[in-house]
């Protein structure tokens, strides 16, 4: 059985995330503790978010797609909005925003205010990859995903007359630089 490569997409928007990581992946004890407190000023403000967003959303909502139209996240936006929209109460309105595998989207996502009235789809490793990228202006972490929308599977597909109808057969063959 062939092993099956997964692209996860998100809902994301413009915040940035609380912790920070050193570049040896430990978490600072300050941020641990900003986390903890965090958490606890959340929780305790859990009793009062019905007073705090019961105005939200009072206006249209922008939906940037980083990709162009008809590709699969376009697709993805279009199978959201009218749920969104009816959940909301308002407009959802998909924008595009395409070039540099995503980054123009990205970016622009980044440079948005953080109040909810923007929101994009991205494919994670995209988002990651694009976020290397010499004056982006922004880094995987800035952005906070909200919820996951798909997972789409990946595959390696050859012609039916292909010599390589295993994926054992084709990397055998790549080995020997057989395979372009």
């Amino acid at each position: 059985m062939p092993k099956l490569l997964y692209n996860y997409f998100f809902l994301v928007l413009p915040f940035k995330t609380l912790f920070k990581r050193e570049e040896n992946m430990k978490f600072k004890i300050e941020n641990v503790i900003k986390g903890a407190l965090a958490s606890f000023i959340g929780a305790s403000m859990a009793f009062t978010a019905n007073i705090a967003f019961a105005d939200y959303p009072d206006k249209d909502i922008t939906f940037i797609v980083p990709y162009s139209p008809g590709g699969g996240s376009d697709q993805m936006a279009r199978r959201l909005q009218p749920g969104l929209e009816k959940a909301l109460g308002v407009n959802v309105n998909i924008v595009y925003k395409t070039g540099g595998g995503g980054a123009v989207g990205f970016s622009e996502l980044h440079r948005s205010k953080p109040d909810g009235y923007t929101i994009s789809n991205v494919v994670v490793p995209n988002v990651i990859i694009s976020s290397k990228g010499e004056g982006v202006g922004y880094k995987a972490g800035d952005f906070s995903y909200i919820g996951m929308t798909e997972a789409a599977v990946g595959a390696l597909m050859v012609p039916n007359d292909s010599p390589y109808q295993t994926l054992d057969q084709f990397v055998a063959a790549a080995k020997k630089n057989l395979v372009c």
